[in-house]
């Protein structure tokens, strides 16, 4: 998602000339403009599904964004520290090893590994 502020150019010049500790010319602003409508149409290229504009600054001031975590996001479930491993297609007795020299225990249920450790750290293995 993007979220665009397409306000007025006069309205930027005006904050600009307000500014106590810079200003730049009005050719700067301009430009800022020209580009960021240019870069609008390639929006969805750009992989944006979706785009909102902001055109007025009361649309500015009373708009809440509220964060959506994606579905795969884990940052609440999940917690470190990891141990990651990668590339041990057909390797297990190596995979197997490596496990034990960090310290993790491994059962066998079934068809299944269970692996845990001490210090609760976790393993990603590809």
């Amino acid at each position: 998602m993007a979220i665009v502020l397409d306000l007025a150019e006069r309205l930027c010049q005006d904050r600009n000339t307000d500014r106590p500790d810079r200003q730049f010319g009005p050719h700067v602003i301009r430009n800022q403009i020209q580009r960021m409508r240019r870069s609008l149409r390639g929006s969805v290229r750009e992989g944006f599904r979706y785009v909102h504009k902001l055109a007025s600054p009361d649309g500015v001031e009373f708009v809440t964004i509220e964060r959506q975590p994606l579905w795969n996001n884990r940052r609440e479930e999940q917690h470190g520290p990891f141990d990651i491993i990668g590339d041990v297609h057909g390797c297990l007795e190596e995979l197997l090893e490596l496990m034990a020299l960090l310290g993790y225990q491994e059962k066998r249920q079934e068809r299944k590994f269970v692996v845990t450790h001490s210090d609760g750290r976790k393993l990603a293995a590809e």
